[in-house]
């Protein structure tokens, strides 16, 4: 593969990432076609592994989550006067009795409701589908650059979905990868495939790790604030529209713990999904959301 002289570090870590995913591909696809004399689900086997890689690599959203995965990964949506229910946004239940999600996904004086535990907003059985008691928007969040783009649901009823806490700090900046896992779209412009539970594992591209560190050219490159944020993802790993507020995964002693929720493309993009996210860090947070955590 050439490199275009102009290409940012940055960019060689998400295009070594894409590289490495193709070789992957040429390798599972060259065994499958001369391996003739292996079982046929052996061969079967070998091409579960080539369409799921094929898909992680075409896919926005990554592959689809099996059954049962990230059960406290949630729709967000807001319900009519018929008792209807329009889903458009993806959120994480932290607590029993709390979601978040994005700020920019709420509009005033609407009925909010949250659909936890399943993989498919077509599929009507399973899962749990509570109502929303009350929204808080953070005081400081900004609808024209998104910043503090957070928002906590108040449930009225305790879940039964087991929920997965935030993550720490120390854990966070060590943290080289993350899982970004959503119901949002699932092509590059950004249209279709809302509502399938998703997810993909990409490279942290740009996090503040102390205080004194200078992110001045991250910052002007991605449209990010490094003191509220990170950037991770790109060449065709990434959230899209209807990921927005879904979380953001890293491991933390052994489980699952949240580290941010998708935010927005980065400032540099060239389509709307696919060349990389902005997520809001939870950590920076903490006093927001732990005022509710009772």
């Amino acid at each position: 593969m050439c490199k275009d002289p102009k290409q940012t570090p940055k960019e060689d870590i998400k295009y070594e990432r894409l590289a490495s995913k193709h070789q992957q591909l040429a390798q599972i696809l060259y065994s499958h076609l001369t391996n003739k004399s292996t079982s046929s689900l052996t061969r079967e086997h070998s091409a579960a592994s080539y369409a799921e890689l094929k898909a992680l690599i075409r896919v926005i959203g990554g592959v689809p989550a099996a059954p049962g995965e990230f059960n406290e990964c949630c729709l967000v949506g807001t319900r009519n006067s018929m008792g209807h229910t329009r889903w458009f946004c993806t959120g994480v239940l932290i607590h029993p009795g709390i979601v978040v999600t994005a700020a920019h996904c709420i509009k005033p004086g609407r009925a909010y409701e949250v659909r936890l535990g399943i993989n498919d907003m077509n599929n009507s059985l399973g899962g749990e589908k509570i109502a929303v008691r009350k929204v808080i928007v953070h005081p400081q969040y900004h609808s024209g650059n998104h910043l503090n783009d957070i928002a906590v649901l108040i449930l009225q009823a305790k879940a039964q979905t087991s929920p997965v806490p935030p993550a720490s700090t120390a854990r966070l900046i060590q943290a080289g990868e993350v899982m970004l896992v959503g119901f949002g779209n699932d092509e590059m412009t950004g249209t279709t495939g809302f509502g399938t539970k998703r997810k993909v594992e990409v490279d942290i591209l740009s996090i503040r790790q102390d205080p004194g560190q200078d992110l001045s050219d991250d910052e002007a490159l991605y449209e990010y604030e490094s003191d509220l944020e990170f950037v991770a993802g790109g060449a065709g790993f990434d959230t899209c529209t209807g990921d927005s507020g879904g979380p953001v995964y890293i491991m933390e002693e052994g489980r699952r713990s949240v580290a941010g929720l998708t935010s927005r493309a980065v400032g540099n993009s060239v389509h709307p999904c696919g060349d990389g996210g902005i997520y809001t860090r939870l950590d920076v947070h903490a006093a927001f959301i732990n005022n509710y955590l009772h």
